[in-house]
């Protein structure tokens, strides 16, 4: 999305329209904009628990716009189909940069990983984290985990709409990256 595009300005007013419902600070909400309008809406309250307004807010892409939206409204941002080398070189670079320029605190890391276990490696200098063997996998998320990101999207979804229809093969997936990488009573890689 082009940042002055009507897409962009519909996601902006959107997400602060919803910001502003789930405000704690207002027992009834209003809001006036040039896509979303409402008044007077009975504050929602949110199991978000003190110190957290709303549920988290989550914002993906990888434009520069994008990740100006993760900085201004959310608080994560959620990258995907990336490389790991990309992510630490350029993508988290570029999410503080424009934090720092912002005023703002760095949004928390929060990927979705195209997400394949492969028989043999994948050598391609551009495979995408969350793609290849069982060691690249793990090799993934060691990196992952040491760049601070603190959850994980693992989604099967591969462009081939067959196999993802077959639920046993992405819920196999799961159960080996939870018997082999992961350690899922301390939430790290093993």
């Amino acid at each position: 999305m082009h940042p002055q595009s009507p897409g962009a300005e519909l996601f902006v007013e959107r997400v602060a329209a919803v910001a502003r419902a789930l405000s704690p600070s207002v027992n009834s909400a209003s809001f006036q904009g040039t896509f979303v309008s409402f008044s007077d809406v009975s504050g929602i309250r949110s199991a978000s628990g003190p110190g957290r307004p709303h549920p988290p807010i989550w914002v993906g892409g990888a434009s520069d716009a994008a990740v100006r939206r993760a900085v201004r409204f959310g608080d994560a941002w959620h990258p995907n189909r990336f490389t790991v080398s990309w992510l630490r070189e350029d993508g988290i670079p570029r999410l503080e940069r424009f934090a720092a320029d912002a005023g703002r605190p760095v949004p928390a890391l929060c990927p979705r990983l195209r997400f394949r276990i492969t028989d043999s490696p994948v050598t391609d200098p551009l495979r995408q984290a969350g793609t290849g063997t069982l060691p690249q996998l793990h090799e993934d998320f060691t990196q992952l985990e040491a760049l601070g990101v603190q959850h994980v999207i693992l989604d099967w979804y591969t462009d081939d709409l067959d196999l993802t229809r077959r639920h046993e093969w992405g819920w196999r997936m799961f159960a080996t990256m939870a018997e082999k990488v992961f350690d899922l009573s301390k939430e790290t890689v093993r």
